[in-house]
C-alpha cells in the first residue's frame, strides 16, 4: 500500500532535512546545479525558496518524503526546480 502524502509549503526548518539528502558534492550539484553552495547548506536552500513557491510532501508522521519548487521567470512562465524524492 502506498502511504498517503500531504503537501505543504516548505519552511526554513525543512531546508536542513532536505540538504541532508545530498551528502556529497556530486549529489548536490546533480540536484542543485553548478551554482549550488559548496558545501551545500540549509541557508543556501532557504535563499532559493525566494525564487518561487516551494513545497514538501510529508507522510502521516510529518517526515518529509519529497520536495519541489517553481522558479518564476520574467516572461511570466515558471519551471520546476529543486525537485527531490
Amino acid at each position: 500500500m502506498t502511504p498517503r502524502l500531504t503537501r505543504r509549503d516548505a519552511t526554513d526548518q525543512d531546508a536542513a532535512v532536505i540538504v541532508g539528502w545530498f551528502p556529497t558534492r556530486r549529489d548536490a550539484v546533480w540536484w542543485g546545479g553548478p551554482t549550488v553552495s559548496d558545501p551545500l547548506t540549509a541557508e543556501w536552500l532557504v535563499a532559493q525558496f525566494a525564487s518561487g513557491p516551494c513545497w514538501v510532501w510529508t507522510d502521516r508522521d510529518e517526515v518529509i518524503q519529497a520536495m519541489a519548487g517553481l522558479k518564476a521567470m520574467p516572461d511570466g512562465t515558471a519551471y520546476l526546480n529543486r525537485f527531490g524524492i
